[in-house]
């Protein structure tokens, strides 16, 4: 690991319940550091102060939850670092991620959301994942619409997203965007997902469904109980369910 990024020295890692989310807390032998937040692969929150010990995570998953901390240099505590972390780390076996193209053709009201079977092989019409595709005015406009020339390379003046979006997914002179839909998938198993494009007026248009193979860690134990001791040899029988 670098000096500007690393997950070493990174100690006492726990989850406290906090409201309906958590709080994240854990010790750093990193003190002129900033951190970091990981989930599931992706960087969720950052600390503005070196001193900063806790994350409030107020998300919740419906799956498994792999949570990472690591140090920064504090000017780079914004920056995605997600591509130093291993594969498996990057990409947990029980995460599913769908790409979605916004462009031109999307308003507002206009939501993408995931949907999946949870391995029952019925889909579930209760999404997953669910972004609205314009939550605000962006401003964009085609390529030469506005004062051509007077932004930096790949970008239009005007705010057209150029080469920084899906460059080439939209019509010719008109930028596209990537959007990421997620889900965490509890039940081990192949799984049925799609992603269903619904409109202000409720009707959808699905795509096609793509089947992923979901192996999620096995879950912690619900209860621990003694169910025999026997004093002459210091021996006890616990049954874990």
């Amino acid at each position: 690991m670098s000096a500007e990024f690393t997950t070493d020295n990174i100690t006492q890692l726990r989850a406290v319940p906090r409201g309906t989310g958590w709080e994240i807390r854990f010790a750093s032998g990193n003190p002129a550091c900033c951190h970091q937040l990981y989930v599931n692969g992706w960087l969720t929150d950052w600390t503005d102060t070196a001193a900063q010990r806790a994350f409030a995570l107020d998300a919740i998953f419906g799956g498994p939850v792999e949570i990472l901390v690591a140090a920064v240099a504090p000017a780079l505590r914004r920056m995605d670092f997600s591509a130093r972390l291993s594969d498996a780390q990057r990409n947990p076996m029980w995460v599913y991620r769908a790409s979605v193209v916004r462009s031109h053709r999307h308003g507002r009201g206009d939501f993408a959301a995931l949907l999946g079977d949870h391995a029952t092989g019925q889909i579930d019409d209760r999404p997953l994942d669910r972004r609205e595709l314009r939550p605000a005015w962006l401003g964009e406009c085609g390529l030469g619409a506005g004062p051509f020339g007077s932004g930096g390379f790949g970008y239009d003046a005007a705010a057209a997203p150029g080469l920084r979006g899906a460059f080439g997914a939209g019509p010719f002179g008109l930028g596209a965007e990537l959007l990421e839909l997620s889900a965490a998938l509890a039940e081990e198993g192949a799984h049925q997902l799609l992603v269903r494009t619904i409109a202000p007026d409720g009707r959808g248009a699905d795509g096609e469904p793509v089947v992923f193979q979901a192996a999620p860690p096995p879950a912690p134990p619900t209860a621990v109980t003694i169910t025999d001791y026997d004093a002459d040899t210091q021996t006890v029988t616990i049954q874990i369910s």
